[in-house]
């Protein structure tokens, strides 16, 4: 499905490494080689280690998941223990090892420090040295330890993640429908969320064995004093776990709003035509950022019950961090869908009835039969991002010969290149080429019933007939073809006629005698309007940027934090609790728990949020990157700040300590500067493959999740193709891209921790050496001060040194948001005309308009006068479309379009866009209220909205306008398009532009519709682009165009003169409708 070449990717030399390799992270040197030599790129990334593996771990989940569902016990914890149980607890046994290592290392310090207050004779320094040179090998075993364990435990959290992404996904595919905001906001951020929890409650499993341990060394120590620390303990784990439940509580519903958050903003970006064109975009950015401050609100909640637990158990700061447990609940939906007995017959039945009768449902229903084999062209064509050719074949086994003959009787073969790229949703195709290659999919695969859903009345009545004799009627003929349509001579010509109603069989009628039925031969001439991307252009792919974060980004960040003034003020208290922290340190000398506190900045996020959603509104439409948006404030919401924060502190608590070690000796700084120096010569060895692999895996991500909102749109035409083992083969292929990426990215760091931390080791060395060399010169209490000076800074510098590499890895999030800022933007100045339009006179002079380098209309030159209701018909994909919405002023054209004689070029684009009113072809709505839908700015008064309801016989099905109303409700197509409707009655502007209004309707609809452009648009100038000619002879003008050009133009009637006129030849295919 991928349209993209394979390459072979390298191997990850994990697979053939040795065991003392893996132990000491060797292994990755060739990779920091390669990243501090050039960029990486997608290329440089290892093929998945078949143990991570997105289809094994999917598999495996699932199976389990299925036979807990038998039993009817679904529990994600007990799914993860039986399939990761067993690894997890092994890793959890060798916590002995460090366990030892804790209770071993006071004594050995005590022992150690001891030397400097005897008086030498009665403890030799030859044990002095002994207890140095095990206190160090101590510290070295700990290290390694420390950073395998935490390698393993992460490498398991991406399997774990891995696996629930893969078995989400594939339950999706099981559904019949699913909510893309929850969809998308499970995988991105849920299962990220539980893959950090992994981490913190096997951290917080250390810290508590570590804290019992350390109560029995003090036991032995200070006696029965240790009961103190015992209650301190329970005293904050009780405290901490009655306020994790407020948190959960809290977190929950954060999590609701996020869904509804990224819900609301993908119907935005799925409209943002329609969005612009209505000027509706500060409404939607003020609806998003409501939601988004309620989120934000409950966060702070969280935060602040967060901050509370960790300043009420400082003293047990460790069991605090990650006492906090995020929940995730999985619940099975389960299908109630009625059983429909239905006796198929070969031939063509056609499904009718009227608008919101149940046509596609009972489609729907039929296609749950696991007895036949079907196909499905869906209403609304579905295609993925995917060259033409395997939009079609979609994943079936290539057939030179039927393949051919498909494009012929869908009328494709002359048309299209099978090769071009198709762009996010068909964007750069036309409506009816988008139906034919959805048609073209269902008909190329072999099946026994052929489910046909209303998708020819895109097409004008030519090719429409061309298609219905050569695809329906000789192609499928001996196939069982369910096709639903309102057309009549197509219902004349089916073997048997079925009519809903109501979501019940009416009627169910074979046909003997069907009506004469003709059609020409090589009537698709149409201009091939593709707008052709190149062959290996990642639709989901961002841009990537190569090199270290510029200056910009963090001054930007550090704009939307609110400036440089509060960032020093944060500072300022940070270095006063380090001094602090510090004098006390160095009177006790003594050992101290110092507090942490976390710092979630969500303003920061919502700024640059709202900062680049504005930016994105005012993007022109043909910019193609709208759809890598999903995901992109996971970690600005949480790591960013954090990241911060802890530079901050870091920097303050390094430089405490070296002054306070200072204090010891003063060969302490100059060993603290060298040992600083090193770390910052290390890190600049790694940032470069760090950050390189940081980006690598962003950019890795944005196709998987573009990849799951492909699939969350196509769900319906997945499911009844069953292609799902297809779709579930391009997940894997692109999961298992993000996971190695992911891989790469933590081996790597995981290598760096243990370089830092091995040199810390080294900077402790010297330190005991320098204490046995000094030993007649220092105190034993400044020894001891010394030592825990030193152990901390070997920390603090490495938690510095960390921090500030994280930052930068992490604020590459911020320079990809901040990319969209820098886009070129619709251009809304212009002339503020006063009472324009007062008539509605349109005029086309010398027009031209390209897509790319072909010009999809040429010399367009024609008037239209006030008033008129102007209808535009023309073959499939001739430019009806392109030529209305110039009007709106979408893209830029050559010539001059006047209103009133004011050229619209010159106006403000807001202006224009408030007088200029259109329906697009798509009937797009929004979750929301019925008001929302039709006049979310409130200009309008609820009469005026239940007068236009009621005009288009809507009135009945609503009890309220707030009834909710959106993408997932249960309005028909039909219902929608009277919806749409209604936002044009409303407005009543002087121009009204309304593309296929009818298409997908049936007499009835239609014929209300062309009654409210009679009564509703009197004093407008109407002009409808349609393939229907039943009430064609009621316009005042037909303009007919054909491949970019007005073929004819004037009174219908007149235009029917000419028998050899393009206009009579559709007349007539469409009269005998």
């Amino acid at each position: 499905m991928n349209h993209q070449k394979k390459t072979q990717k390298p191997l990850n030399p994990v697979k053939t490494t040795n065991f003392f390799s893996k132990l000491f992270f060797t292994y990755t040197a060739k990779l920091f080689l390669k990243g501090y030599k050039k960029e990486l790129t997608e290329t440089d990334i290892y093929e998945v280690l078949p143990s991570y593996e997105s289809k094994q771990l999917g598999q495996k989940l699932e199976k389990e998941w299925t036979k807990q569902a038998a039993k009817n016990r679904n529990s994600l914890p007990h799914l993860l223990f039986k399939c990761f149980g067993k690894q997890y607890f092994l890793l959890v046994l060798t916590l002995i090892i460090p366990l030892t290592l804790t209770a071993v290392k006071p004594k050995l310090t005590k022992n150690f420090v001891l030397y400097f207050a005897s008086d030498r004779t009665t403890f030799p320094k030859s044990e002095a040295c002994a207890y140095g040179a095990l206190l160090v090998l101590v510290e070295f075993a700990t290290v390694l330890y420390v950073n395998n364990f935490d390698r393993r435990i992460i490498t398991l959290s991406l399997k774990i993640r891995a696996g629930l992404t893969s078995l989400i996904y594939r339950r999706v595919l099981d559904l019949k429908s699913a909510s893309i905001g929850r969809s998308v906001n499970l995988i991105t951020k849920d299962v990220s969320e539980f893959e950090e929890f992994l981490l913190m409650v096997t951290l917080m499993l250390r810290d508590v064995l570590n804290i019992l341990v350390l109560c029995y060394v003090l036991y032995t120590e200070v006696g029965w004093l240790f009961v103190i620390l015992i209650v301190i303990i329970v005293t904050a784990v009780t405290i901490s776990g009655i306020l994790a439940f407020f948190v959960r509580k809290l977190q929950v519903r954060a999590l609701a709003k996020t869904d509804m958050r990224l819900q609301t903003t993908k119907e935005v970006l799925g409209g943002i035509s329609l969005i612009k064109y209505y000027l509706w975009g500060d409404y939607y950015q003020h609806k998003i950022q409501g939601i988004r401050k309620k989120e934000v609100s409950l966060l702070t909640k969280v935060f602040i019950l967060l901050n509370t637990s960790i300043i009420i158990s400082s003293a047990v700061v460790d069991i605090s961090w990650y006492i906090i447990v995020v929940g995730l609940i999985f619940s099975g939906v389960k299908s109630n869908t009625p059983h429909v007995h239905f006796e198929y017959s070969s031939g063509i039945t056609t499904i009718t009835g009227p608008v919101g009768s149940g046509k596609t449902h009972f489609l729907k229903i039929l296609a749950t039969d696991d007895m036949k084999i079907f196909a499905y062209a869906s209403q609304e064509p579905w295609l993925f991002p995917a060259t033409i050719k395997q939009n079609i074949l979609f994943g079936s086994s290539f057939d030179q010969e039927r393949y051919l003959e498909v494009l012929r009787v869908c009328a494709l073969l002359d048309e299209v290149q099978d090769s071009t790229v198709v762009a996010d949703k068909g964007a750069n195709l036309s409506k009816g080429q988008q139906a034919r290659i959805n048609l073209a999919r269902a008909v190329y695969k072999d099946c026994d019933v052929y489910l046909i859903d209303y998708c020819l009345c895109h097409l004008d009545v030519m090719v429409a007939d061309f298609v219905y004799e050569e695809c329906l009627r000789k192609f499928l003929k001996d196939k069982i073809t369910l096709l639903v349509t309102q057309n009549v001579q197509h219902i004349g010509n089916s073997d048997r006629v079925v009519t809903i109603e109501n979501g019940t069989i009416k009627r169910d009628e074979k046909q003997l005698v069907k009506k004469k039925f003709t059609t020409k031969k090589n009537t698709t001439t149409e201009t091939k309007l593709v707008e052709n991307l190149e062959a290996d252009d990642n639709v989901y792919q961002e841009v990537k940027a190569s090199g270290k974060v510029k200056l910009e980004v963090y001054q930007k960040y550090l704009e939307a934090c609110g400036g440089i003034s509060k960032i020093f003020g944060a500072f300022s208290l940070i270095v006063l609790t380090q001094v602090l922290k510090t004098s006390v340190i160095k009177l006790q000398a003594n050992w101290i728990g110092t507090e942490q506190l976390i710092f979630k900045n969500s303003t920061t996020t919502m700024a640059l949020e709202n900062r680049q959603r504005m930016i994105i509104l005012q993007l022109p439409l043909r910019w193609k990157h709208i759809k890598s948006l999903f995901g992109r404030y996971a970690l600005l919401d949480e790591f960013v700040p954090r990241a911060f924060y802890e530079l901050m502190k870091n920097i303050a608590a390094t430089t405490g300590i070296i002054i306070l070690a200072a204090t010891v000796n003063v060969y302490f700084l100059i060993a603290c500067l060298a040992f600083g120096a090193i770390i910052i010569t290390l890190r600049m060895i790694y940032i470069r493959t760090g950050r390189a692999l940081k980006r690598l895996e962003f950019s890795m991500r944005s196709p998987l999740v573009g990849h799951i909102n492909a699939t969350l749109d196509g769900l319906a035409t997945i499911t009844i193709s069953k292609k799902q083992n297809l779709q579930r083969e391009e997940f894997d292929k692109r999961q298992n891209l993000y996971t190695s990426s992911s891989y790469m990215y933590m081996t790597c760091e995981k290598a760096f921790h243990f370089t830092i931390d091995t040199c810390g080791v080294c900077f402790s060395t010297f330190a005991i050496i320098l204490f046995l060399v000094l030993d007649q010169d220092i105190s034993s209490d400044n020894v001891g001060l010394g030592l825990l000076q030193i152990f901390l800074l070997t920390i603090t510098q490495q938690f510095l040194c960390r921090s500030w590499t994280r930052l930068e890895n992490y604020m590459t999030t911020v320079e990809r948001i901040l990319q969209y800022t820098k886009q070129k933007q619709e251009n809304k100045n212009g002339v503020v005309v006063t009472n324009w339009p007062s008539e509605g006179e349109i005029k086309y002079e010398h027009v031209y308009f390209a897509y790319n380098t072909t010009n999809v209309l040429n010399d367009l030159n024609f008037v239209v006068k006030s008033k008129t209701k102007l209808a535009i018909v023309g073959r499939t994909a001739a430019g009806k479309t392109s030529l209305t919405s110039l009007l709106l002023r979408p893209y830029g054209f050559k010539g001059n379009i006047f209103i009133d004689h004011v050229d619209i070029a010159t106006l403000s684009l807001d202006l224009l866009r408030s007088n200029v009113f259109g329906i697009s072809q798509e009937s797009t709505l929004f979750s929301g209220s019925l008001r929302d839908n039709i006049d979310p700015t409130k200009k309008f008064s609820e009469d005026e909205i239940w007068q236009a309801l009621k005009m288009v016989h809507l009135a009945g099905l609503f009890q309220s306008l707030e009834d909710k109303i959106g993408q997932d409700t249960n309005l028909s197509a039909g219902q929608e398009r009277l919806v749409c409707l209604c936002r044009a009655i409303v407005r009543k502007s002087k121009v009204v532009i309304l593309d296929e209004v009818t298409a997908n309707v049936d007499s009835d609809t239609e014929s209300v519709i062309h009654s409210v452009i009679s009564s509703s648009f009197g004093d407008s100038t109407v002009i409808v682009i349609t393939h229907k000619f039943r009430y064609i002879l009621g316009f005042d003008n037909v303009l007919v165009l054909d491949n970019g050009t007005v073929a004819q133009v004037g009174d219908p009637r007149r235009l029917l003169e000419d028998k050899n006129g393009i206009f009579y030849q559709l007349y007539e295919k469409n009269h005998k409708q």
